[in-house]
Parts: C-alpha cells; structure tokens; sequence
C-alpha cells in the first residue's frame, strides 16, 4: 500500500531505490517505539516504587530497634552484666561507650 502521506512519499522519491520502502508507515513505526518506550518507563517506575518501599520498610524496623533498644537500654545492660566475664568497670565502660554511639547514631538520622 503507497503512503497517502505527501511528504513521506516526496521523501521516498529522493532515496535511491535500494532504500525504498514499499510499506513505509512512519506512524505506526513510532508509535511501536512509543510503546515499548512507555513499557520500559512503567518497569523502571515500578522497580523503583517497589524498592522504595522496601527501603523505607527496612529503615522504618531500624528505627523501631534504635529506639526500643535506648528506651530499654537499662535492661539490656543489666542482661549483659549478668553474663560479662567483665569487671565491673569494664562493664561500665562498655556500657556507657554503648549508649553514647547507640545515641549518637539515632540523633545523627533525625
């Protein structure tokens, strides 16, 4: 079928005959590319999302654990003593450099 399109056939009267096309139909040629443009975009999108939300989840539990493990720090603390083959003053410094990084890393991602 001949192109009813003028300027693709006053184009198609330039090219030599070897690069003749009998069935040149730009618009259904784009509009091929345009969708497998559109559906490479809804993939990316939807491989983003998901894994946005993967990451957001995953920061979300972090945050849970950050923040029961400083407000039952006291807790842990004494648990590890129980069984620490650590002095006492070990323990305590232990304990303390515990909790100022503990804090620290909480503080640092608010």
């Amino acid at each position: 079928m001949p192109n009813s399109n003028p300027a693709i056939a006053k184009i198609q009267s330039w090219l030599p005959a070897s690069l003749r096309h009998k069935d040149f139909d730009l618009g259904a040629r784009i509009g091929g590319k345009a969708q497998e443009i559109i559906a490479g975009v809804l993939i990316f999108t939807g491989a983003l999302r998901r894994r946005s939300i993967q990451l957001s989840d995953k920061l979300h539990h972090h945050d849970c654990g950050s923040v029961f493990s400083l407000r039952d720090s006291s807790y842990f603390a004494e648990s590890v003593r129980r069984i620490s083959p650590l002095t006492d003053a070990e323990e305590n410094m232990f304990v303390d450099r515990f909790r100022t990084v503990a804090q620290a890393t909480v503080v640092a991602r608010w």
